[in-house]
């Protein structure tokens, strides 16, 4: 496409841009307000901007490259995953690790705004304003809560979604897979030659050839080691 750059690099390039600006302590339109304007609150401001880059990381695994091993689940199902497995499991792992880096900030970053605004209050010490009224603050903690808190929060299904692809696509089961393709193709082939499923199409069914006879329908062929 004409070698554009992609849409990632303009989004790393405004985080970059952010960084630059909290350092000369440009706060306008970053979303801080408050105590997180404060000198003070540098190491949270970088955490902020780490959520983000990790969100973006995240971002881009799942929709630029998981949509197509997706893609391949779709076509082949498990055998596919683990024809790909090679691919498939070195990314996974990446992923992994990114949406841990992702909880991490996030959970930091909410340490530091319930240290700020929770735990100040509930201490007796004035909470520089703008604050959140109640309402806000519940919202905001029920988010959290289903994004990286709760035993089946989002990142926590997401890592258990990834371990459970990486098990279906485990190579050693590619004989159990193909054996069970087999088989379906074996009682499939005696259903559409028997007496019966001719009675019930009908003269004008056409005779079919084996599986095997058809090319490149070797079955065995299917079971070949994953490189």
């Amino acid at each position: 496409s004409g070698g554009s750059a992609h849409p990632t690099v303009s989004i790393l390039a405004q985080i970059a841009h952010a960084r630059e600006e909290f350092e000369k302590g440009n706060f306008k339109s970053s979303g801080l307000a408050g105590a997180f304007r404060d000198p003070e609150q540098k190491a949270a401001r970088q955490i902020y901007l780490d959520a983000v880059e990790a969100l973006l990381d995240v971002t881009f695994l799942l929709g630029e490259v998981f949509t197509l091993f997706h893609r391949i689940s779709d076509g082949l199902g498990d055998y596919g995953m683990i024809r790909v497995a090679p691919w498939l499991h070195p990314f996974l792992e990446a992923l992994m690790d990114k949406v841990q880096r992702l909880k991490s900030s996030l959970d930091a970053l909410n340490e530091a705004v319930d240290s700020e605004l929770i735990v100040a209050k509930a201490r007796g010490r004035k909470v520089k304003k703008p604050c959140p009224t109640e309402y806000m603050s519940s919202r905001a903690h029920a988010a959290i809560d289903r994004a990286i808190v709760t035993r089946d929060c989002h990142a926590n299904l997401l890592v258990q979604t990834f371990d459970e692809l990486r098990s279906r696509s485990a190579p050693e089961r590619l004989p159990h897979v193909v054996e069970g393709l087999s088989d379906a193709c074996l009682q499939l082939q005696a259903v559409l030659t028997s007496p019966q499923f001719r009675a019930r199409v009908g003269d004008t069914f056409p005779d079919l050839r084996p599986i095997g006879s058809v090319p490149g329908g070797n079955l065995s062929a299917l079971a070949a080691p994953v490189a």
